[in-house]
């Protein structure tokens, strides 16, 4: 890893090897890459094929999908106080800005968002140089601009509740289509919610609470959940010192965009067993960049892995 992907990749290749999971099933049933291949970016509802929703609703549907709710006042305390300013005030100017122009060019609000949301995905939530053009574009065949074109000019019905990509598989990979989906549980022609999904979802937020109680000595993993990046974290002690020594690193404090004393204080948190993985992730990559590509610094050389 260069330091500028998120780690969505190398999660699935380690569940991979670690459940010996089917790679075809696993793509296919997993909610983790599986959204960049169904061809909408929002999942729209009926409801959003509407010329009349309000401009609140809008703004406010579109800072939920972007994550705004998990930017509050502990997030920005990571920052120093004139970078949070800074960072909280662009976060919805950016999508108020982005936005207007493409409610007068489309007149529903599907449009509007779907259109939004691809144009700006790579941009809003991948951060990373260009792994949304290497590896979604060109390594998943269903993704690619041609297609997202296709599926914007698509009748509305067909874009809703991912109904194209839905009956695609059903009639044309009836053997995929029967798969289990994650998120779900049924196959994925099938709707609702299976019970044992449920009963898994309140099996695993007991087993976090557990981990909270023993100040993350104890550690689940299930094959149910692959986004386990904080139970791997605290099991392996080079994970943690990995991250410790960038983000307690002398050459970060003096670059000066992070509130050292917070950011120790999270750090701690995580190796008692918080769920704070993907904010010090963030946090370390964007320290990686500035010393590759600002300061010019050469990446690092590792050796090779090998399997046990």
């Amino acid at each position: 890893n260069d330091g500028m992907t998120v780690l969505s990749e190398a999660t699935k290749v380690s569940a991979l090897l670690h459940y010996r999971e089917n790679p075809l099933e696993y793509e296919f049933m997993s909610s983790l890459t599986s959204g960049n291949v169904n061809f909408a970016s929002a999942y729209g509802k009926e409801a959003d094929i509407s010329t009349t929703v309000p401009e609140a609703r809008k703004i406010h549907q579109l800072r939920l999908i972007l994550g705004r709710q998990y930017r509050d006042a502990a997030f920005y305390s990571l920052f120093k106080p004139e970078f949070a300013r800074l960072f909280e005030s662009n976060f919805d100017r950016h999508i108020e800005e982005d936005f207007r122009p493409l409610e007068k060019q489309y007149p529903y609000y599907l449009q509007q968002k779907d259109i939004f949301l691809g144009e700006g995905r790579g941009v809003r939530l991948s951060h990373q140089y260009n792994l949304v053009r290497y590896f979604y574009h060109d390594h998943q065949a269903l993704v690619d601009d041609e297609i997202i074109d296709f599926f914007n000019r698509l009748p509305m019905k067909w874009q809703v509740e991912r109904r194209l990509y839905k009956k695609m598989f059903c009639d044309f990979a009836p053997e995929m289509a029967a798969i289990e989906y994650a998120k779900t549980g049924l196959p994925i022609g099938v709707a609702g919610i299976s019970p044992r999904v449920t009963r898994q979802k309140k099996l695993d937020r007991c087993h976090y609470y557990l981990g909270r109680i023993s100040l993350g000595r104890i550690n689940f993993y299930t094959p149910s959940n692959f986004m386990q990046h904080d139970q791997w974290y605290r099991q392996y002690p080079e994970n943690m010192q990995f991250y410790n020594d960038i983000l307690l690193d002398s050459r970060t404090e003096r670059r000066g965009f992070y509130n050292i004393p917070k950011v120790k204080v999270i750090l701690t948190k995580q190796a008692h067993g918080s769920s704070n993985y993907m904010i010090l992730s963030s946090l370390a990559t964007f320290e990686l960049f500035c010393r590759y590509f600002i300061d010019g610094d050469p990446p690092p050389i590792y050796p090779p892995l090998t399997r046990e």
